[in-house]
């Protein structure tokens, strides 16, 4: 007995707090959204049914008759509201405005008004994205520990997580962010994988990465940041050695070339080589514009053995000396110094 009565009155209280109190309901910007009148009764003649807005503004009248469709009349905002369902208000295209959201009743009246759906509507932009990036990933045989961080435009939280061969926990509890607008920032581990999760009353984003296949990218070692460095550092030391080797090789290769053709000559004048057969110009002959011919001449006069012993000048010579000054002509003899033998 005790039971049926208290079946009873929480009957009554739940169908007294369905007129009465509000039920929060949520639209994302553009939407259309749809409100129930719960059923009100419009089957007979003389029955009113009112959608007010913020208890003072009514938006729509419909006036009941028996047997057929009740007549419409829209008051304020009649762009913005549509009766279908027969006694159901639907609110087209919300956006953020204090004319949107607010308190949407809808009350019957037959001499007496009373109160049959009653909601308290707030119209939500969507979330923005989630980023979801790793921080931190130290890997051994045994455990796996990272660090992430999941973030959005204006807020972000981070996390640490210890995982083992069968098992990952979150080292301290999961974390939320909420923001002045009430959108929800959420890290947590759920089947084998981390989760950055935004969201609010209209909309959710994610990101999600898997534990294992952070683990195993980096292996051994954590972060990629010091990596990156160690790799980075020699390359001027590298560019370096370059120039400076190519620097020597240009300077020892010129130095060589000069050594070369640098050759000092070692003749006092011109000379006829018998073994080279290069006839050497006159020493006081004019110069003239060296040619390549008259430094294969120089380059022959040295480099070719040299078998006459030559000595030291002592006198100067008035007349020009060429080759045929090197070549003596027998001499005659004089008619004056013939003497002739006449034998008896």
């Amino acid at each position: 007995m005790v039971s049926f009565l208290s079946a009873f009155f929480l009957v009554i209280l739940v169908q007294w707090q369905g007129v009465s109190a509000l039920t929060p309901v949520f639209v994302q910007t553009g939407n259309d959204l749809l409100l129930d009148a719960n059923g009100a009764d419009c089957s007979e003649d003389s029955v009113l049914i009112f959608w007010r807005f913020n208890e003072k503004d009514n938006l729509v009248r419909l006036m009941c008759h028996k047997g057929r469709e009740p007549t419409v009349n829209k008051f304020k905002y009649p762009e913005r509201t549509e009766i279908t369902e027969k006694t159901s208000l639907k609110l087209k295209n919300c956006q953020i405005d204090p004319s949107f959201s607010g308190v949407y009743s809808a009350i019957r009246s037959l001499g007496e008004e009373e109160v049959v759906a009653k909601y308290n509507v707030t119209v939500r932009d969507p979330v923005s994205p989630a980023h979801l990036k790793v921080d931190s990933v130290f890997n051994s045989s045994d455990v796996c520990n990272l660090t992430v961080t999941c973030s959005t435009d204006h807020s972000s939280v981070s996390s640490s997580f210890t995982c083992g061969k069968e098992t990952c926990k979150q080292d301290n509890g999961q974390q939320t962010d909420t923001s002045q607008q009430g959108n929800l920032l959420q890290i947590h581990v759920s089947n084998e994988s981390v989760i950055c999760n935004h969201s609010n009353q209209v909309s959710w984003a994610n990101s999600t990465k898997r534990i294992e296949f952070i683990c195993h990218q980096n292996d051994g070692n954590t972060n990629p940041g010091p990596l990156n460095i160690r790799v980075i550092i020699p390359v001027p030391v590298i560019v370096i050695i370059v120039v400076g080797a190519i620097v020597v090789l240009f300077v020892w290769r010129k130095r060589q070339h000069n050594h070369v053709l640098k050759i000092p000559c070692c003749c006092p004048e011109h000379r006829v080589n018998p073994e080279s057969a290069t006839l050497q110009a006159p020493a006081d002959q004019p110069p003239g514009p060296e040619t390549p011919s008259d430094t294969v001449m120089s380059v022959y006069s040295v480099v070719q053995p040299h078998t006459q012993t030559v000595s030291p000048r002592t006198e100067t010579r008035n007349a020009p000396e060429s080759i045929y000054a090197q070549v003596e002509k027998p001499g005659r003899t004089s008619p004056r110094a013939k003497v002739r033998t006449v034998s008896n």
